[in-house]
């Protein structure tokens, strides 16, 4: 469902809100697709406050996920 609703979301700006488990889901499947990952390399989806921003690849898919840790 998570990766449907980021097909609907191509090609827009968008704030979703999610939890480490899920996200950790979606980067791996975003990995497996060829989407690079940036920032922080790990298994986790990141810490409280932290987020990860999606670029679109001109279509209706991605092609980079960037961590950005939270505000110190």
């Amino acid at each position: 469902d998570t990766e449907a609703l980021l097909a609907e979301l191509a090609g827009t700006e968008a704030v979703l809100c999610t939890h480490g488990n899920v996200m950790s889901a979606l980067l791996d499947r975003l990995r497996r697709r060829g989407v690079k990952l940036g920032g922080r390399r790990h298994s986790g989806g990141g810490g409280k406050g932290s987020f990860w921003r999606l670029e679109g690849n001109g279509g209706d898919g991605w092609s980079r996920a960037t961590y950005e840790p939270p505000p110190s």
